[in-house]
């Protein structure tokens, strides 16, 4: 087996725990020396993927997949702050996608999906409101980032508005 770019060694690490041949080569005389420690005593360490499974990484209700497939997003597991990403860059960067959490403010979400989307660089970020609340007037957004209601809060609000429209109270409509 060869590794032309073997750095820390893992790969070669795995050839020589299965008894395999193996080369590998690096530039970097760090990785060299840390590759060499490693071959000496080579370790197998157990992954906690395969031992717990790939379906216990997935946070995401069916709701949440379906809202982002809608949107064009790359599916974001295990994050507080994202979502998903959007397919298509904006200028040149990712744009992020957050949808507030049933237990979250709207202050809340944005401060989570503003500090997750500076970390990975986004150029701009994009909230989808869950739920509506009596602060909602109040959360501070930066310029880059858009708050939009979900498809079920459009919804709601067109049924209230025709419901006010032809003079329905809106428990009658439901």
């Amino acid at each position: 087996m060869l590794d032309p770019f073997c750095g820390s060694g893992t790969t070669l690490v795995a050839a020589k725990l299965l008894g395999r041949n193996y080369v590998g080569i690096d530039r970097n005389p760090s990785a060299v020396r840390l590759c060499g420690q490693r071959l000496e005593c080579p370790a197998k360490t157990e992954s906690r993927l395969l031992k717990v499974g790939i379906d216990s990484y997935k946070t995401k209700t069916e709701e949440e997949l379906a809202l982002l497939n809608t949107l064009g997003c790359d599916v974001v597991q295990r994050n507080k702050g994202i979502d998903g990403i959007l397919k298509t860059y904006y200028r040149n960067a990712p744009v992020a996608v957050k949808i507030q959490k049933k237990h979250e403010s709207l202050q809340e979400a944005a401060d989570l999906l503003c500090r997750a989307g500076n970390k990975k660089r986004c150029s701009f970020l994009v909230l989808v409101r869950t739920s509506r609340s009596a602060g909602d007037q109040e959360a501070a957004v930066p310029a880059n980032m858009t708050v939009m209601d979900s498809p079920e809060l459009l919804l709601e609000n067109e049924l209230s508005n025709q419901c006010s429209l032809y003079g329905v109270k809106s428990a009658q409509m439901l």
